[in-house]
């Protein structure tokens, strides 16, 4: 079994399903496109948009984690 990526700073390894998930989207016939249209009355605040994105990610610190490959400079 090769090895799985780590996810976040702290080195925690991947669940094998986010692992699958994962690697099911290097391969563009199996990737999933997710679209979000959202209808406004007006411009958002930017400002108020990016503390709302920036808090519920505190909220929940798995969604600032980001895939680590083994071997990878990234």
């Amino acid at each position: 079994m090769r090895d799985r990526p780590r996810m976040g700073s702290a080195g925690r390894r991947m669940a094998q399903t986010d692992f699958l998930t994962w690697s099911m989207e290097q391969d563009p016939a199996l990737r999933s496109t997710i679209v979000a249209v959202i209808a406004l009355d007006s411009a958002p605040e930017w400002d108020r948009v990016v503390a709302m994105m920036d808090h519920g990610t505190r909220d929940v610190p798995h969604f600032r984690h980001r895939v680590r490959v083994p071997g990878s400079r990234r």
